[in-house]
């Protein structure tokens, strides 16, 4: 019967591992998309922008983002 015990223990250790992981690959997926997002928007800008303007449009979107 211990070792039954001891089974079922390992089984919902191993669940609770499991739905952390997909947690973090889930937010990983988010911040992937929101980067792609944010990356594309950026190819959208006129040419004549120089690198400081993108850098602080892209600071400026990302803080936006965050509240």
């Amino acid at each position: 019967m211990e070792n039954y015990s001891n089974s079922e223990e390992l089984q919902e250790e191993a669940i609770e591992q499991l739905e952390k992981a997909q947690a973090r690959l889930r937010k990983v997926e988010t911040e992937a998309d929101r980067f792609r997002g944010s990356m594309k928007r950026i190819a959208l800008l006129p040419l004549n922008y120089t690198r400081y303007n993108i850098i602080i449009v892209s600071f400026v979107e990302q803080s936006n983002q965050t509240k």
